[in-house]
């Protein structure tokens, strides 16, 4: 920046503009006022001499506004003239903070221009989250209605809503608070050691219709149809309110744990049973589960959670059909105490009682979806957000969760007990294939395969496996002893009968049939769709990666540049300046990015190269749906997005890193690491 030595050699050196002279950025100088390009701004006699002496930020008077000092001239605080003054956290170029240090998991933050303040449109949050709360200690109490949810946290009562949790009055001070049910968002019910409370939005008052009781669960379907199960001087008893007052009803033939009212009916359970109130008479029904931990609904479905004789598991239903969900077997829980909640029946969540891993719901299947940072009590959805009642506080759930899923996997029967995933391919989120294979030449090789559902394995031989690729109408995969394995319609992997000279490392697949093979000591072999054409490179020449994106589109990487298959042979294309490139991924027609050592990114748009730069690591697979999203996977398993601007790291990382497959709502990781790291992302929202 220029300093103005003495004010009169400022007003020589620049020029005093008439009305018709634009200054700098189009801005129009009226005569008698200065042009100050550097700033595009305009400046009066007394913004050329109220600095004078002055020291940078100190405050200075423009016309009945307040600018700040800078060079001893004394300049308005305009929002996009490219400076950042007074309170202004940018102007022009992104702040020099970043979403992690926001708090953010993931994202590139860039610059309001219209306020010159952070834009955190593209900071995402991964996973649970803890949110700020009132008071400390356990949650053990979630509500919600109307937009509006509430919680008990010790003695202290919380309401949530315009995005924050707030203390208001408890129930009764000190009493327990046995259940807590939301009629409306201003019309909640609490059942404590002191009796039975209703809160109006401002207070809670003590219902004096109900006798003080020993324990009680209430639930309804909404403020003129509630439900309040309770045991009085050890005497079960049941009652309903209408709007207005509260009338017995029929008792169910054992006690009340749990309760819950819908359009499905209503529903009670004490652990070992669950009974249905129909035509004024409990009548027991048949249900999967040999023991109910959790009992909960939405519209006509009834979801009961608890345990099965293989373990943990969920029923879903009408109160007489039921699906039911393995979620021991499928996702590995141990216990039987699930507790789950959501926004619907076809979009849950659970958690086992005290323990930190969230699994999720789409209604076809359960997936891994993160973990709390301690012990989960309670969970419910509050509008379109879901929370967790944990330990220790309040988490809440993001539009993307991180997940291992190693033991997802299904063992190997084969010898070799150290298999790695060394390549992941997918044509869907539910048509995902991962190869594992040992370390050492005379390993054994294993493809697994999800499909929405479950893994299953597809091939389990004594043979190394190095990479994987399709199409839609195909699935590959190479073998280090040369072997090109092709997919049938019957799920089985058969060898294609093509022979190689050498150990085969990469391999790409076309939509058209095209494949380009990698092999060692610099073979690249190349099917256009009628023979193979095999080269072996130059010594000087070390390809390291393939992508084949039609016939007219094949491409191997080399550390210093990009080669082309030009149908006869190998053509290098340096790339735009020095560097070390590792992989390739790329559209057809469409743009090619390139990734490499010391966060290295080189974008091919349009035939134009542009570098960028990635978070420090050596990145060995790069992969996207579009141009404005693609991953990267480095070597010591730090993950880079790109969203169309920059290169921004996650805050999750792998031990090692070696595979990145891309799709449109999730993101699968392989490490090659022991023991098997392979992790999805899943993004319920675009980045």
């Amino acid at each position: 920046m220029q300093f103005a030595a003495i004010i009169g050699a400022l007003v020589i050196s620049a020029c005093v503009h008439t009305a018709a002279v634009p200054c700098g950025d189009g801005t129009v100088c009226a005569p008698g006022t200065v042009c100050n390009l550097e700033h595009g701004q305009c400046l009066t006699p007394d913004q050329l001499e109220s600095c004078v002496g002055k020291a940078d930020g100190e405050l200075c008077p423009v016309g009945t506004d307040t600018g700040i000092c800078d060079d001893e001239l004394c300049f308005a605080v305009a929002c996009g003239d490219g400076v950042v003054q007074g309170i202004e956290q940018c102007d022009g170029a992104p702040p020099l903070t970043s979403c992690f240090d926001l708090g953010y998991d993931a994202g590139f933050l860039g610059c309001n221009d219209s306020v010159c303040a952070a834009d955190l449109r593209s900071c995402h949050h991964i996973g649970w989250k803890p949110v700020a709360a009132p008071s400390t200690g356990s949650v053990t109490r979630l509500a919600s209605a109307g937009g509006v949810g509430y919680a008990v946290r010790g003695e202290l009562a919380l309401r949530f809503r315009a995005g924050s949790w707030e203390p208001i009055s408890s129930p009764s001070s000190g009493a327990l608070v046995f259940s807590i049910y939301a009629a409306a968002a201003d019309d909640v019910w609490a059942v404590t050691e002191d009796g039975l409370f209703r809160f109006d939005g401002t207070t809670w008052n003590r219902d004096t219709q109900v006798p003080l009781l020993d324990r009680g669960v209430v639930t309804g379907a909404g403020p003129n149809d509630v439900y309040l199960f309770m045991t009085v001087n050890s005497s079960r008893t049941a009652m309903h309110f209408d709007g207005t007052a509260w009338s017995p009803i029929a008792v169910p033939s054992t006690f009340v744990g749990l309760a819950w009212a819908g359009p499905a009916g209503i529903f009670v359970s004490s652990g070992s049973s669950v009974e249905k109130l129909s035509g004024g008479v409990w009548q027991s029904i048949a249900q999967p589960l040999t023991w109910v931990h959790h009992l909960t609904g939405f519209g006509t479905t009834v979801i009961l959670s608890g345990t099965s004789d293989a373990g943990a598991a969920v029923a879903i239903g009408d109160g007489t059909t039921w699906s039911t969900y393995d979620i021991t077997n499928e996702l590995g829980w141990t216990t039987g105490a699930v507790l789950v909640g959501g926004r619907s029946a076809d979009d849950l969540y659970a958690i086992a009682q005290g323990e930190s891993q969230v699994v999720s719901f789409d209604g076809a299947r359960w997936l891994r979806d993160g973990t709390l940072s301690a012990g989960g009590l309670v969970l419910d959805a509050i509008g379109p957000t879901v929370f967790a009642g944990t330990s220790d506080g309040i988490a809440r759930e993001s539009a993307a969760s991180f997940a291992e899923i190693t033991d997802t996997l299904p063992e190997s029967s084969s010898m070799a007990p150290d298999l790695l995933p060394f390549s992941v391919w997918g044509r869907s989120c539910d048509d995902l294939f991962i190869a594992l294979s040992g370390v050492s030449t005379t390993s054994a090789g294993q493809i697994v395969h999800f499909d929405g559902s479950s893994w299953t394995t597809e091939l389990d031989v004594l043979m190394p496996l190095t990479a994987m690729s399709g199409s839609p109408n195909a699935a590959y995969a190479a073998t280090y002893d040369g072997t090109l394995l092709r997919r049938s319609s019957s799920t089985q992997w058969i060898p294609t009968g093509d022979s190689f000279p050498t150990p085969l490392r990469d391999i790409s697949a076309a939509d058209d049939g095209t494949l380009v093979l990698l092999g060692d000591d610099r073979w690249l072999h190349v099917f256009d769709g009628g023979a193979w054409r095999s080269e072996q490179l130059a010594s000087t020449i070390y390809p390291s990666d393939v992508l084949a994106l039609s016939r007219d589109e094949v491409y191997a990487v080399e550390r210093s540049g990009l080669l082309r298959w030009d149908g006869a042979s190998w053509v290098l294309e340096p790339l735009p300046e020095a560097g070390t490139a590792r992989a390739i991924w790329g559209l057809p027609g469409g743009p090619l990015i390139v990734v490499g050592a010391n966060g290295q990114a080189w974008h091919r748009v349009q035939g134009s190269w542009t570098s960028k730069t990635m978070p420090y690591d050596e990145f060995l697979s790069v992969h996207g749906t579009s141009a404005e999203d693609v991953f990267a996977l480095g070597a010591n398993g730090t993950i880079a997005h790109f969203a169309g601007e920059e290169w921004a790291p996650l805050r999750q990382r792998l031990t090692v890193g070696r595979s990145v497959w891309n799709g449109a709502s999730c993101t699968y990781f392989a490490g090659n690491s022991f023991p098997p790291s392979v992790a999805r992302l899943r993004r319920s929202e675009p980045w």
